[in-house]
């Protein structure tokens, strides 16, 4: 069995990690939170292409989404989660753009967590969509939600979505992600989300930044 194979053999997922069981997260479930998105990440073509050593790109996915936990859950972001089965990072209308502080926290992580090898082409990435990034109307964003594999396709990424979208719809905001594989894409849409445009990495997969309209109350 290859590494890799041996590092996303499936999680244990215990009766209560189920639909119902999704509730807004806390700084406590950060390290489940990160274990989960960094499992439903690790096939993701992106990332494939963000992190292309199958052997390291688990940890490397983990150190990255560490990151972000800890900006999300700093700067008045918000998450969800189902438990050890999945979650969802969500920024605020007024935190999507990483200030220059966080932006060298960033390469910093990146640098000790993942090695400088790949740091440039991560920062290219993240330098793309933060470029592409609709600045108008107020807008909460979406960096990441993920699903443990053996979850997927069981409705879990819906119910990861509506606590947050139910809160955009009563306060008249929209929503923006960027979706990073077709599969991911068309998810989304069922969900109301809408591809705005399309962005090309350099030798690399497309994404697409995505926005949702909130819901007309009455």
């Amino acid at each position: 069995m290859r590494e890799s194979q041996a590092r996303l053999a499936p999680a244990r997922a215990d009766p209560i990690g189920q639909v119902s069981g999704v509730r807004e997260a806390a700084g406590v479930d950060s390290p489940t939170l990160v274990m989960a998105l960094a499992r439903g990440y690790y096939e993701d073509p992106v990332f494939g292409w963000y992190f292309p050593d199958d052997s390291r790109r688990l940890q490397q996915l983990q150190r990255m989404f560490a990151l972000f936990a800890a900006q999300v859950f700093g700067y008045g972001g918000a998450c969800t989660t189902a438990g050890i089965v999945g979650g969802a990072m969500w920024l605020s209308p007024d935190k999507w753009r990483l200030c220059p502080f966080t932006r060298l926290a960033v390469v910093h992580g990146l640098a000790s967590g993942v090695g400088l090898r790949h740091v440039p082409r991560a920062l290219r990435g993240l330098y793309l969509t933060q470029s592409r990034h609709p600045h108008q109307p107020p807008h909460c964003h979406l960096p990441f939600i993920g699903v443990e594999p053996q979850w997927q396709s069981k409705g879990v990424g819906t119910a990861l979505l509506q606590p947050i979208l139910a809160r955009c719809d009563r306060e008249g905001l929209p929503a923006h992600v960027e979706a990073t594989s077709p599969r991911n894409r068309a998810f989304l849409e069922r969900n109301g989300f809408e591809v705005i445009q399309q962005i090309a990495l350099r030798a690399g997969p497309p994404m697409w930044p995505m926005w949702r309209k909130p819901a007309q109350s009455g």
